[in-house]
């Protein structure tokens, strides 16, 4: 009979006449078939043994004390598989407490072995012990070697999980000795599996991966599901041990589906908090924060102690790259007295690292150093060579950042004679110490560890695929190569300097130019179809404006956590396309690509803005200078700060106005004037912009005889500094086969329609699109039509930490700039009539984009958008001007420098004419 379609018994006799019926009045053949499906059902699904659970709830009512106890078992061998160890100890007490009075000491002791583990998971160590050695005691006595070996195998579990992982290799080894000689493929691969867990917390990976397949070919030879997906679950993650970085995301993204379809929600929660790893270590720090958030609520749930503590660390070494060292602290010592209750030592010491990286940051050296040195030792005890590599590179930075060179020379010595054991990313760190060393003393010699550096991340980088979290792991090279250019400038090498900034920054353009996050595979599930239909739905509705006449959208936390849940949707679906693109290795030779090179009568104006340099390379046809900025960084962080304070506030006032304009007269003295002084007789400039500057409004700066930016110069910005062959013109053509106006969300632009209607009027052989029919299908087809001019009215937002997630808002909901990649853009010319649509979100050495570069990055070949947010009124006055010259065929730039000119004849506040700027794809 299939039991699970037992029907509900009301009465003790009315479940007896079924067992008359059905089995023959045999309680005994009632209970082993129950027992069979169980067994069956819990370990390839769990949503099936929920089912046969609930059928049998009650009873327990109708059975005599044995059957009772068993049933008692069953059930709480259910909760167990599903982690809800909770009501699995109560079951499991339960079923023993039964046993003792039956004196049936063989299923006590068999039920003490499932308890031993339940009790691990929920952190009570000595009790588990306990269970465990009175367990083995028992059937060491009546000689069952082959129980014995099961409850050594959940105690290597227990020491495994305590860290101790030698211990639990005894245990282990002792138990694959027994189930080899009698032939339990079932129990020998658990344990190969198990072993395989030690052996990688050991660092001994290739053993590892070894056993972590002979255990996944013995599950799925079983036919069990779960376990076998339990198997691929760990190699998943011995992939991102080994640094093969997307592969493993692409195998933790399929095990979490199966999980989630085989209802296991306690590996899935593992699956999930082991993605946070791998994410922070691809500088993903707020989608891992995100992540972690979430998932600790679930280990809450489930009463998983440990695990939940190992989602508070995570959360902070997310955290402490952001530099909110508050919650840093806050965190870490929430998860540290887990950990301590837990009597887990080596996650307790992973806490008191990062609060050592965190004096470390804040200069606290010497404590910082006492710290490290006791925690290297622990490791080295532990035979954790991969973490005991970490602290001894943090030590080595410690030393090297308090200026003692003569210790950091010491332990650079011995890091040097163990550079085999380091994995990859370990190695460019150690490179790049090394280079942070020498600097001072001998800048060649640093400069050939820092080449080194660079060749150990791009080893890294091609096991990535080109999407956007390739992007984000860029910024590790990025990072060396400004070093190494800060020491070619101190050398006095300027061309090289300059080759070696502009290596890093085209592979990174490139990088992102071939993202492939937007390719789609031919068909989604249909359940990610629809989670991904009702987010975008939702977001339509959160995504409100912030005035009536403001062109942007609120920034809620709600509609935060909304793009979060679809990027993981995004990267759900995308996750196919993008492997499927590995095996193109990068191109390493970044230095060889060619660079965009200045046109007669032009120079092309590269800024560098990071901490180690400051200055802005100037290339002309046969000329090349390096000007030096004198201010800092922090400088420049702070007059951008407070001028974007100003041009983003609401209501506006006119003495803001004037404290802008000040402002831009001190950026001008610092940062452009200079530079201004070695253009000679140009007129034509392309400026590269860089980190921070690329929030700079350069038009409206002054020139040293008082004139702006723009009046003196015709003036373009270039989202990269490769030339592709692949595009041909600026976007200044006279003509444009198409112009499309689209007017999203125009009941909440008052005066949306209206500029909708002007464009229409000044551009010839126009289609205005409205309403509903604003949508994404009708922008991505206009988008697509060859040397066509797009221009997009709608509420835009501006996302600071990820510029993946900065949206427009049409009428059916937002489009962001993931799904641009997926629409090939053949437009000559867009235009994005909404708030911060060129406001770079991502601020980091060298890596800065936006909405517009989105556009630019899909084939646009010349994008008009905005720095900051502006008003329905001003901005259709603006626009107006802008196509009543382009009208007249004057080209794009004369177009926006008349319609600047013609604003500040109205207005000369910055807000109202300057928020405007040309982006170029070359």
């Amino acid at each position: 009979m299939d039991l699970l379609r037992l029907p509900t018994f009301k009465t003790k006799a009315s479940f007896f006449r079924f067992i008359d019926a059905r089995f023959d009045g045999s309680l005994e053949a009632f209970y082993q078939t129950l027992n069979k499906l169980s067994d069956n059902l819990i370990r390839t699904d769990l949503t099936k043994a929920r089912r046969l659970t609930r059928k049998t709830a009650g009873l327990d009512k109708y059975l005599p004390p044995p059957y009772k106890a068993h049933l008692y078992r069953i059930w709480g061998r259910h909760h167990h598989l599903s982690s809800e160890y909770v009501q699995a100890r109560r079951l499991y007490s339960r079923a023993i407490d039964l046993f003792s009075r039956q004196k049936d000491l063989t299923n006590r002791a068999r039920v003490q072995k499932a308890l031993l583990d339940v009790l691990m998971y929920l952190g009570q160590y000595d009790e588990a012990q306990r269970v465990g050695r009175q367990s083995l005691d028992y059937y060491g006595r009546i000689g069952a070697e082959v129980d014995c070996a099961q409850v050594s195998t959940n105690l290597g579990n227990l020491y495994h999980r305590l860290d101790q992982n030698k211990k639990a290799l005894r245990y282990y080894d002792r138990a694959y000795k027994v189930f080899s000689r009698t032939k339990n493929n079932y129990a020998s691969a658990l344990v190969q599996f198990n072993r395989a867990n030690a052996q990688s917390n050991l660092n001994n990976l290739s053993l590892a991966k070894k056993l972590y397949s002979e255990a996944a070919t013995g599950y799925q030879a079983l036919g069990m599901d779960l376990a076998a997906c339990q198997a691929d679950y760990s190699l998943a993650y011995l992939a991102f041990l080994e640094g093969s970085y997307s592969r493993s995301l692409q195998a933790f993204g399929e095990v979490a589906d199966r999980f989630r379809r085989l209802g296991d929600e306690r590996c899935l929660a593992l699956t999930e908090l082991d993605l946070t790893e791998v994410n922070l270590h691809l500088n993903l720090y707020s989608q891992a924060i995100f992540d972690v958030e979430a998932v600790a609520d679930r280990f809450d749930r489930l009463g998983m102690t440990y695990e939940r503590a190992k989602a508070f660390y995570f959360a902070a070494v997310g955290y402490f790259a952001h530099g909110d060292f508050g919650r840093v602290s806050d965190l870490a010592g929430r998860a540290a007295k887990m950990f301590r209750r837990e009597q887990n030592k080596l996650w307790e010491i992973q806490c008191s690292f990062l609060l050592a990286r965190m004096d470390c940051r804040e200069g606290r050296y010497d404590r910082a150093l006492k710290t490290l040195r006791g925690i290297a030792s622990f490791y080295k005890r532990q035979g954790d060579v991969r973490r005991y590599y970490d602290v001894r590179l943090a030590w080595l930075e410690a030393l090297i950042s308090s200026g003692n060179n003569r210790a950091a020379a010491t332990l650079i010595r011995g890091l040097d004679r163990s550079l085999r054991e380091m994995a990859g990313y370990q190695r460019f760190v150690f490179f790049r110490l090394r280079g942070d060393c020498q600097r001072r003393k001998s800048p060649q010699k640093a400069a050939t560890w820092y080449r080194r550096a660079v060749t150990e991340v791009q080893k890294l980088q091609a096991t990535v695929t080109p999407d956007e979290i390739l992007r984000f792991f860029w910024i590790d090279k990025l990072a060396v190569y400004t070093r190494l250019a800060a020491i070619y400038l101190q050398t006095g090498q300027k061309r090289k300097a300059f080759e070696i900034v502009e290596a890093g920054r085209i592979d990174t353009s490139e990088q992102r130019d071939k993202a492939v996050a937007g390719q789609l595979p031919e068909s989604i599930p249909p359940e990610l179809a629809e989670e991904r239909r009702r987010l975008r739905t939702y977001l339509r509705r959160a995504m409100m404006p912030i005035s009536s006449s403001a062109r942007a959208v609120a920034d809620a936390i709600g509609v935060k956590t909304a793009e979060q849940k679809l990027w993981k949707i995004e990267r759900r679906i995308r996750r196919p396309a993008a492997c499927e693109q590995l095996p193109e290795t990068i191109n390493r030779r970044g230095s060889d690509k060619v660079r965009r090179q200045p046109l007669k009568n032009e120079k092309i104006i590269h800024f560098v803005c990071r901490e180690e340099m400051l200055g802005a390379f100037v290339v002309g046809l046969n000329s090349f200078e390096y000007v030096a900025l004198d201010l800092s960084l922090e400088d420049v962080r702070g007059l951008l700060a407070r001028f974007y304070f100003l041009a983003t506030r609401i209501p506006e006032s006119e003495a803001d106005g004037r404290v802008m304009a000040s402002l831009l007269s001190d950026l001008s003295k610092l940062v452009w004037q200079p530079v201004a002084a070695k253009l000679g007789s140009t007129k034509r400039l392309a400026i590269v912009p860089d980190g921070i500057l690329s929030r700079l409004p350069f038009y409206a700066l002054e020139n040293a005889d008082g004139t702006r930016l723009y009046e003196k110069y015709e003036t373009h910005f270039l989202s990269s500094s490769s030339r592709s062959s692949a595009l041909s013109g600026g976007g200044n053509g006279r003509r444009f086969a198409q112009s499309s106006i689209l007017v999203a969300a125009n009941g909440d632009l008052p005066g949306g329609t209206e500029e909708g209607r002007a464009v229409a009027r000044r551009m010839r052989a126009s289609r205005l699109l409205t309403g509903e029919k604003a949508n994404r299908q009708s922008l991505f087809n206009s988008l697509g039509r060859k040397n066509s001019l797009v221009h997009l009215i709608a509420h835009a937002a501006q996302s600071y930490e990820n510029h993946l997630f900065s949206p427009i808002v049409l009428a059916d909901g937002p489009i962001f700039p993931f799904d641009l990649l997926s629409c090939p853009i053949k437009a000559r010319l867009v235009v994005l009539s909404g708030c911060q649509t060129g406001d770079p979100g991502l601020f980091s050495e060298g890596h800065s984009e936006s909405l517009a570069h989105a556009f630019v990055s899909a084939g646009a070949e010349t994008v008009i958008a905005s720095y900051w947010p502006i008003g329905d009124e001003i901005t259709r006055c603006f626009m107006d001007m802008f196509y009543s010259t382009l009208a007249d065929n004057r080209g794009v730039q004369a177009s926006l420098n008349s319609a600047m000119t013609g604003m500040r004849n109205v207005s000369d506040d910055p807000r109202h004419w300057a928020s405007f700027y040309i982006l170029r794809r070359q």
